[in-house]
């Protein structure tokens, strides 16, 4: 899959998720238009959890002479759960361990 940029997770145990093509797009064109084909994407710059895998966040559009030849689904790449006093709670926890782990070396 095609990554296409980074989408903001607000209150999810992961901060950020990886937006991506859903699947493959092609069209047939003629030799040397190419040049004339221009990429939109129009990408969500932060969504609220939970997210689940798959989930659209946008979609990227080939446009030629002002007409859409081409679109795919941008979707999010992994789950990301509601963070919670347990999410939390493990985090910090971890946060620590690595701290201490990093300071007696």
């Amino acid at each position: 899959m095609m990554w296409l940029g980074t989408v903001v997770v607000s209150k999810g145990v992961n901060s950020n998720i990886e937006a991506v093509i859903e699947n493959d797009v092609g069209t047939l064109i003629k030799k040397n238009e190419d040049k004339q084909i221009i990429q939109e994407l129009n990408l969500t710059s932060s969504i609220e959890a939970p997210v689940t895998k798959g989930q659209k966040l946008g979609e990227l559009k080939f446009i030629q002479d002002g007409k859409t030849i081409a679109s795919v689904n941008v979707i999010a790449n992994i789950d990301s759960s509601k963070i919670n006093l347990g999410t939390i709670t493990k985090k910090i926890f971890y946060s620590w361990i690595d701290l201490l782990r990093n300071n007696s070396v």
